[in-house]
């Protein structure tokens, strides 16, 4: 296994194919040839990792909103223990 390993790091992967979690570092393996691993800070007054978003498509169709809509109020997290999605009442419309 090609890993960085005995780190506090994990990755997290959405893909297409279900995506990867590993814990303890990343392994390039799971990575296309010749991308760059991508690093998100932690907010510690969150106790989460967050991202501004400024594009959600869902199969293939994009779904109208604006980066300010996107992150509106506190912003966009992923949290891989849950499988809930919220977006503005108008993108349900």
């Amino acid at each position: 296994m090609n890993n960085k390993e005995n780190s506090k790091a994990f990755s997290l992967c959405l893909a297409q194919d279900g995506g990867y979690f590993t814990a303890g570092g990343y392994n390039f393996a799971y990575h296309q040839k010749g991308e760059t691993v991508q690093y998100v800070p932690y907010y510690d007054e969150y106790s989460q990792y967050r991202v501004y978003l400024k594009k959600v498509e869902i199969e293939g169709d994009n779904i109208e909103l604006t980066p300010k809509e996107l992150n509106h109020g506190e912003g966009a997290f992923f949290d891989s223990g849950t499988t809930l999605t919220h977006f503005p009442e108008k993108t349900y419309k």
